[in-house]
């Protein structure tokens, strides 16, 4: 059985672990092979590709998860990675270079009036939406996908975007002062969050596999947080004899996926786990 799933353009762990086959799995009835696809920018493009069936596991914003929901998109929320904090947030420029006159921002009701680019329906739409309201302002919305924002920023377009790094870090080395971040709205009542969904149809009939992958992408969320993980993390998630123990085998299987060597019965190499305690 292929299994396509769909990263964000992030670093989270399980994105390494995609990379290097530790999903793909046997047991005695079927074979998964996990194909690692292009990672998307924006949570709408995957969407249209669930909606298609080209996808069958994906890191959703809840914003995009909300919307497909609201259509009647059959998916379902099998892990949260997380609360989307810090990483998130509207960046600004000291001085708008779209005001008929020259104008500083220092705040987020400097913004009246002001071009701000957000990616359309993604979870910092959710917020700017919910900080126009909260403000009492009217802003020139732009909507752009993350990559076009920064060159609307260089080109002078907008003064300011809502952004997830590696866009926010990038608006922040061009001289752009954060105002607001997604993690001080969660605080304020309007948390997101990014979570692995799943096609309902494909989640039924493997839910085995299922329960395998979210159980090994907690395993490895633990490992980074972890002090002593973070270093395992960073060099390939595990240490060197795991990866002996994941180094496929002439017919394509690891002994630990053929069954040797999982003493709890749940798929994953008892190796492998090992260096997740």
């Amino acid at each position: 059985v292929l299994v396509r799933i769909g990263p964000f353009a992030e670093p989270y762990p399980y994105v390494a672990a995609c990379a290097r086959g530790w999903f793909d799995w046997a047991t005695a009835d079927v074979r998964y092979r996990v194909e690692c696809s292009v990672p998307r920018s924006v949570g709408s493009h995957a969407l249209a590709q669930l909606d298609s069936g080209l996808l069958d596991l994906f890191l959703l914003d809840s914003t995009s998860l909300a919307t497909a929901l609201a259509r009647g998109v059959g998916l379902s929320l099998l892990y949260i990675n997380r609360v989307v904090n810090t990483d998130e947030a509207l960046v600004a420029r000291t001085v708008s270079r779209t005001a008929p006159q020259q104008k500083d921002i220092r705040s987020p009701k400097d913004l009246d009036g002001l071009t701000v680019g957000v990616p359309f329906g993604s979870s910092a739409h959710y917020h700017l939406s919910f900080l126009m309201e909260l403000f009492e302002v009217q802003i020139d919305l732009r909507f752009l996908p993350p990559d076009d924002l920064l060159a609307a920023w260089d080109m002078g377009l907008i003064d300011a975007a809502w952004a997830s790094n590696p866009t926010r870090s990038q608006l922040q080395a061009r001289g752009g002062e954060t105002l607001v971040n997604s993690g001080l709205l969660a605080e304020w009542g309007r948390p997101t969050l990014n979570g692995i969904v799943g096609r309902n149809a494909f989640v039924d009939e493997n839910t085995a596999f299922v329960a395998r992958v979210v159980r090994l992408m907690a395993m490895l969320d633990t490992a980074w947080l972890r002090e002593e993980g973070l270093t395992k993390a960073a060099e390939g998630l595990v240490a060197a004899d795991a990866n002996a123990v994941l180094d496929a085998d002439a017919d394509g299987l690891t002994d630990a996926q053929e069954g040797d060597g999982d003493a709890d019965g749940d798929g994953i190499p008892d190796r492998l786990q090992s260096n997740f305690h």
